[in-house]
C-alpha cells in the first residue's frame, strides 16, 4: 500500500498500517431507526463487563469510551450505519468535517488546495449522497445537488452518521447513502449546571507561511427542573491556503509533418496542450453558528428547535505562465521534434505559439441557513406520533475576473522531466512584460440560490409481539434552484509593463529542484487593472449569459409503510428487522434559454416505488449477520435538467439539457457479518452490490431546429442540426466489500501490559464499477467517475492518564476524474495517502492542550491522462499544523 509517482513524485508513502482517529472518536456508530443517535457529551464514559471476571465492570473514557458506545449501538442496529462522534464538542482536529468523514469505511474525499471538499460513499460520486443536518436536507450553492463540505467547520458537530443501507422511513435521494450531521442540543448534557466551552487554535501551513486563527465556543443551560434547555455555539476561522502547480493541462492526439515536406508522416502522437506553472492562493473567513431549544414538559412529549448558519467568504487568486499549443503550432514544427517510445512529443520548437500571463481573481461568498422544528408525543404506551418542519436556504455569489496578457512567437517546450516542464520563448523572453501587448479582461459573475421547505409526519404503533411495530408517514417537499450568470469580455492593446508586478511569493515550489521550474513571472496588480479605464470602460457591466441561466422547481409527495419484527422470543435463531415500501411522486418544472431567444418552461412528473427489507440474525451471542435489499434513487443533476443550451456559430451543431430526465435508480444488496470477539472489539465484513439504472449519458441525434429555438433572424432556421442532449441510458454497477477491525489492546492481552494502553482501528474497502458513457458520438466503457478501487484507513492511538495521541493514515487508489474521449485520454487523479497526528494533554479535567499535524508526509496530488507519464497537474499544498487549547466549565 503506497502512493507511487514518477520521478519527484516518489515521496515517502510506504506506510502500510499506521493510521488515524484524530480527536474524533467513534467509528462504525449505528442506530436502530433512521433518526440520528444523540450523544451525551458530558459523560464520556462507557461501562463494559469484563469477560472472565464475574460481576466486574470496567469504566472506560476517552476514545475507548466512544468506541465502546459505538459497538453497543451497532449491535442493536436495524440497518448498516457507520459514523464518527466527537467525545467532546470542538474535539475534531480536522480542517473541516469531510476530513473526518474520510476515516469511515467506504468513504473517500476529493480535495481542493489540500482541504477535503466532496465525499463519495462506496464509489459513487458526491451527487449520489444525500446530506442532512439534524435530519433536514442541506441545500447547496453548487451548480448540482452535491454538497461542498468545506462550508462546515468541524467544531460545530458532535456526531455524524452515514446510512449505507436503506429503509422505507428514510427520505429518498441518497442512492449511495445519507450523511446526517448532528449539532449539539441542551438535553445532550446531563448536568443542570450551565455548560461553557471554549477552544482556540493557531493554524500554520508550511507552503502559505501564514498563521491563522480558529476559535469556537459553546454555552448551554437547562431550566425548570430540566424541562427547558437552550444552547448556542459559534465557530470562526481564517485560512490561508496555497497550491503550487506544474501542469500539462491536457494531452491531445495528433499527426505531425516533422520534416516540413507537407506530408504528416508521424501519426498518432501526443502533446501537452498548455504546459504551464500555476500559483493558487485562497484567503478564507468562515463563520458558523448553531442554536437549539428543547422543551420537555412531560416524559411523553418533547419539542426541539434547531438552527444552523454558515457564512464563508473567500478571495481566490490564481497566477499562471504558459504556452497554448494548438494543432496549427504542433503539426508543422520549426524542426523535427523529439518523440519517445510511448508516442509523447517530449520536446519541440514551434511557430507562433501564444504565451500567456493569465491572472484570475475570484471573490465569492457561500451562505447557508437551516431551520428545523420537530416534536414527538407518546400518545399512549404503544403509540408515538412525530412531526417535523424544516427549511434550508443556500446561496453562492461568485464574481470572477480574468486578466490575460498574450505574446505571440516561436516557442520551445521540454517535458522530459514528466512533471516540471521547460517552457521558454525562442527569440523572445516570455518573462519580460514588455513582450506582452494583447489584453483580454473577462468578467464571469454567477449567482446560485437553492431553497427547500419540507414537512413530514410519522406514526409508530408498538405491538410487543413478533410483529413488534408498525410505522407509517408522509413527507412534502417544495424546492427551487436558480442560477443566473453574466459573462462579458473587453479586448484592448496595451503595454503589460505598465501594469505588471512580480509573482507575490518568493518560494514557489520550494524544495523542488527541477531546472525547468519558473520561480517568478510577471503578473497583474488586480486593483490597478480594475481601476484602469484604458483597459476596462468605466461602469462596464457584463451581459447576461442566457445559456447558463436556468431554474428548476421540484415538489415531491412521499408516503411510506414499514413493519418491524423481532423473533427473539419465538425462534431458536433470534431475528429482527423491517420490511416496507416508500412511494414518491415528483413534479418538476425547468426553465431555461434555448440559445438567446426567450426562456421556455417545461414540466414533467414521475412516480417511483421504493421497497426495502432488512434482517439481522444473531448467529451467536457475539456473531451477527445482517442482510438488506432496497431500491433507492437520486434525481438528475440540476444543470442537466435545463431546457436551455447553446448553438455553435457557423456549423449546424447544438447542445441542450433535457427536462424530461428520470432519476437514477438502483437496487441495493447488502450483507454484513460482525464478530464482537472481545469487549470493545469488532471484526466485520460487509458486501455490497448496487445495480444502477437510468444512468444519465449524453447522446447526439439529427434534429430540425426552427425559429422558435434559433430566432427569426437566423438563416439556419428549419435546417437539420447535430444536437446532443443528456438522456437516461445505460446501466452501471458498483460492487465490492468492506473489512473493519478495531480493538483496544487491553481486550486482547489484558490490562497489565505496557501495550494495554494502545488501541487501533483499521478498515479496507474494495469497490469495482462499470458504466457505458456516450461521448462525442462514441460509446466508452469505463469506471464510474470518482470511484477508487481500494481505500484504506488505519488508526493507532495511545491513552493513559492526562496524555493521549493518535496517528491516522488514509489512502485511496487512483480514480477517474473526467471522461474526454475523441483525440484525448481520460483524466485520472493519482493515488493519494495522508498521515495525520493528534496529541492532547489534560492540564486539569477542564483544560486540554492540543496539537494537530495534517499531511505530515507532505504528499502532493497528481492528475494525469491515464498513464502517470502524461502529467496534467502536480500540486503541492504542504503540511498543516494546529496548536491550541480547549476548556470546558
Amino acid at each position: 500500500m503506497q502512493c507511487i509517482f514518477l520521478g519527484r513524485l516518489r515521496r515517502s508513502t510506504a506506510i502500510a498500517t499506521v493510521l488515524v482517529c484524530g480527536a474524533w472518536s467513534c467509528l462504525a456508530s449505528a442506530q436502530t431507526t433512521a433518526d440520528p443517535v444523540e450523544p451525551a457529551l458530558t459523560d464520556d464514559r462507557a461501562t463494559v463487563a469484563d469477560e472472565g471476571v464475574e460481576g466486574e465492570e470496567i469504566v472506560v473514557t476517552g476514545v475507548r469510551g466512544s468506541l465502546a458506545r459505538a459497538l453497543n449501538q451497532k449491535r442493536t442496529a436495524a440497518g448498516i450505519v457507520d459514523g464518527i462522534s466527537a467525545k467532546d464538542l470542538m474535539d475534531y482536529p480536522d480542517l473541516n468535517i469531510a476530513d473526518s468523514l474520510q476515516r469511515i469505511t467506504g468513504v473517500t474525499v476529493e480535495r481542493s488546495l489540500g482541504e477535503a471538499t466532496n465525499i463519495a460513499v462506496r464509489g459513487l460520486a458526491s451527487q449520489f449522497t444525500r446530506v442532512t443536518i439534524n435530519g433536514q436536507t442541506v441545500t447547496s450553492g453548487n451548480s448540482g445537488r452535491e454538497v461542498s463540505f468545506d462550508v462546515f467547520a468541524s467544531e460545530l458537530f458532535t456526531n455524524v452518521q452515514i446510512h449505507k443501507s436503506h429503509m422505507a422511513e428514510q427520505t429518498e435521494g441518497g442512492l449511495a447513502g445519507t450523511v446526517d450531521l448532528r449539532t449539539a442540543r441542551p438535553f445532550d448534557y446531563k448536568s443542570d449546571r450551565p455548560v461553557l466551552g471554549v477552544s482556540a487554535q493557531a493554524q500554520y501551513n508550511d507552503v502559505s507561511k501564514d498563521i491563522d486563527p480558529r476559535l469556537s465556543a459553546i454555552v448551554s443551560k437547562t431550566f425548570a427542573d430540566g424541562t427547558i434547555g437552550v444552547l448556542a455555539s459559534v465557530s470562526y476561522s481564517e485560512q490561508s491556503l496555497r497550491q503550487d502547480n506544474a501542469e500539462g493541462l491536457r494531452f491531445i492526439l495528433t499527426d505531425i509533418d516533422a520534416d516540413g515536406d507537407g506530408v504528416r508522416e508521424t501519426r498518432n502522437v501526443e502533446y501537452p496542450f498548455i504546459p504551464r506553472y500555476v500559483n493558487e492562493n485562497i484567503h478564507r473567513k468562515r463563520l458558523g453558528i448553531t442554536g437549539a431549544m428543547q422543551f420537555r414538559p412531560a416524559d411523553s412529549f418533547q419539542l426541539n428547535f434547531d438552527v444552523a448558519y454558515a457564512n464563508v467568504k473567500e478571495m481566490r487568486r490564481r497566477y499562471s505562465i504558459d504556452g497554448q499549443i494548438v494543432a496549427a503550432n504542433i503539426q508543422n514544427p520549426l524542426s523535427p521534434p523529439t518523440v519517445d517510445a510511448t508516442g509523447l512529443i517530449v520536446s519541440a520548437d514551434l511557430p507562433n505559439v501564444e504565451s500567456r500571463s493569465e491572472n484570475v481573481q475570484t471573490p465569492y461568498q457561500d451562505k447557508l441557513l437551516l431551520l428545523n422544528a420537530d416534536a414527538q408525543w407518546d400518545a399512549a404506551d404503544n403509540l408515538a406520533i412525530k412531526g417535523k418542519v424544516g427549511y434550508s436556504d443556500a446561496s453562492r455569489t461568485t464574481d470572477e475576473f480574468r486578466s490575460t496578457w498574450s505574446s505571440f512567437g516561436a516557442f520551445h517546450y521540454d517535458f522530459t522531466d514528466r512533471i516540471f516542464p521547460v517552457i521558454e520563448g525562442i527569440g523572445r523572453d516570455i518573462l519580460d512584460p514588455a513582450n506582452y501587448a494583447s489584453h483580454v479582461a473577462r468578467f464571469i459573475n454567477t449567482d446560485v440560490t437553492d431553497r427547500e421547505f419540507s414537512v413530514q409526519g410519522d406514526v409508530e404503533w408498538r405491538l410487543g409481539t413478533f410483529l413488534s411495530a408498525l410505522k407509517a408517514g408522509g413527507r412534502f417537499n417544495d424546492g427551487k434552484k436558480d442560477t443566473v450568470q453574466f459573462d462579458g469580455t473587453v479586448r484592448t492593446t496595451a503595454n503589460f509593463r505598465d501594469y505588471a508586478i512580480d509573482l507575490p511569493t518568493d518560494h514557489f515550489f520550494k524544495g523542488e529542484s527541477a531546472p525547468g521550474i519558473i520561480r517568478n513571472w510577471p503578473v497583474v496588480d488586480f486593483d490597478n487593472i480594475l481601476n484602469s479605464t484604458a483597459l476596462i470602460p468605466a461602469g462596464y457591466e457584463p451581459p447576461q449569459r442566457l445559456i447558463s441561466t436556468n431554474a428548476v422547481k421540484e415538489k415531491t409527495w412521499a408516503g411510506y409503510f414499514q413493519a418491524e419484527f423481532d423473533a427473539h422470543n419465538v425462534s431458536s435463531l433470534p431475528l429482527r428487522g423491517n420490511v416496507g415500501v416508500r412511494v414518491v411522486n415528483t413534479e418538476q418544472s425547468s426553465t431555461g434559454y434555448p440559445t438567446s431567444v426567450s426562456p421556455i418552461t417545461v414540466s414533467s412528473t414521475y412516480t417511483e416505488v421504493l421497497p426495502s427489507a432488512n434482517v439481522t440474525a444473531e448467529l451467536a451471542s457475539n456473531l451477527m449477520l445482517r442482510l438488506g435489499v432496497a431500491k433507492s434513487l437520486t434525481r438528475p443533476t440540476i444543470t442537466d435538467l435545463t431546457p436551455g443550451g447553446t448553438v455553435a456559430v457557423g456549423v449546424n451543431m447544438a447542445s441542450f439539457g433535457n427536462p424530461f430526465l428520470k432519476p437514477y435508480t438502483a437496487w441495493n444488496y447488502d450483507a454484513s457479518l460482525e464478530w464482537y470477539f472481545s469487549n470493545e472489539a469488532l471484526l466485520s465484513l460487509a458486501l455490497f452490490d448496487k445495480e444502477v439504472s437510468g444512468f444519465v449519458t449524453r447522446v447526439s441525434s439529427s434534429e430540425t431546429l426552427g425559429a422558435d429555438v434559433l430566432g427569426a433572424s437566423d438563416p439556419r432556421a428549419g435546417q437539420v442540426f447535430d444536437v446532443s442532449r443528456p438522456v437516461n441510458g445505460d446501466s452501471a454497477y458498483v460492487r465490492g466489500f468492506e473489512i473493519g477491525l478495531q480493538a483496544p489492546l487491553s481486550s486482547l492481552i489484558g490490562r497489565d501490559s505496557f501495550f494495554s494502553d494502545f488501541g487501533f482501528v483499521a478498515n479496507y474497502t474494495y469497490a469495482d464499477s462499470k458504466s457505458t458513457i456516450s461521448f462525442n458520438g462514441e460509446d466508452i466503457t469505463t469506471l464510474l467517475r470518482g470511484q477508487s478501487r481500494s481505500s484504506v484507513n488505519a488508526v493507532v492511538y495511545y491513552e493513559k492518564g492526562p496524555f493521549s495521541t493518535r496517528f491516522a493514515y488514509s489512502w485511496r487508489d487512483k480514480y477517474l476524474d473526467e471522461v474526454r474521449g475523441g483525440r484525448e485520454r481520460n483524466n485520472f487523479i493519482g493515488a493519494y495517502g495522508q498521515l495525520d497526528m493528534n496529541v492532547q494533554y489534560s492540564i486539569t479535567d477542564k483544560i486540554v492542550l492540543t496539537f494537530n499535524a495534517l499531511n505530515l508526509l507532505n504528499e502532493g496530488q497528481h492528475r494525469y491522462a491515464e498513464t502517470e507519464d502524461r502529467s496534467i497537474r502536480f500540486s503541492n499544498t504542504g503540511r498543516f499544523f494546529l496548536l491550541g487549547a480547549r476548556a470546558k466549565f
